[in-house]
C-alpha cells in the first residue's frame, strides 16, 4: 500500500494523520513543554514607569484563544504543558502574581500541567531547545497546511 497525496477514508473524507497512525497501532510520543504566558499565549500591556522602565500591567491582558487551543490540545493528547512567566520578577509580588495568573488561566480556559512565576529577568534566552514563539506558529500553520497523504490500495 503507497501513501501519498492527502489522507482520505474510503468515502473520500479527510482522516487525520494522527488518526492513521493509531489505526495503524503507531503510539504517538508525548512531549514536555515549557511555555511564556505573556507575548505567547495573550498580548502584553506595557507601558512606562515611573521612574522610566517598561513594565507590563498582566491586569489588561487579553488572550490568545487559537494559542491556548493549540496549546490545550497538546495537553488533551497526553503532553505535559508547564507555564512559566517573569511575572513577579520586577516586583517581587510573587503570589500575587500568581493568583492572578492562575486566575486567568481559568477564566480562558487553560489546561495545564503546572504554572510557574518568577522566571528570571534576560534579555537574550539561548537554549539548544528554545524556539521563538512566532516561528513556533508560523512553522506549526505552515504543517497544517501541508500535512496529508492519500491512501492507495
Amino acid at each position: 500500500m503507497a501513501i501519498k497525496g492527502r489522507l482520505v477514508g474510503p468515502n473520500n473524507e479527510f482522516v487525520p494523520y494522527d488518526q492513521i497512525l493509531e489505526d495503524l497501532g503507531v503510539k504517538k510520543e508525548t512531549k514536555s513543554y515549557m511555555i511564556d504566558i505573556d507575548g505567547t499565549i495573550c498580548s502584553l500591556e506595557l507601558f512606562m514607569t515611573e521612574d522610566g522602565k517598561v513594565d507590563n500591567d498582566e491586569t489588561k491582558a487579553l488572550p490568545y484563544k487559537e494559542r491556548i487551543n493549540h496549546f490545550n490540545d497538546l495537553y488533551d493528547e497526553g503532553n505535559e504543558i508547564h507555564y512559566w512567566t517573569a511575572r513577579g520578577t520586577s516586583t517581587g509580588s510573587y503570589e500575587e502574581k500568581l493568583k492572578l495568573t492562575e486566575n486567568q488561566l481559568i477564566d480562558w480556559g487553560v489546561k495545564y500541567t503546572s504554572v510557574k512565576v518568577g522566571k528570571p529577568h534576560y534579555d537574550v534566552w539561548i537554549d539548544d531547545k528554545a524556539q521563538n514563539v512566532d516561528a513556533y506558529f508560523n512553522d506549526w500553520q505552515m504543517t497544517q497546511k501541508s500535512v496529508g497523504y492519500r491512501y492507495d490500495s
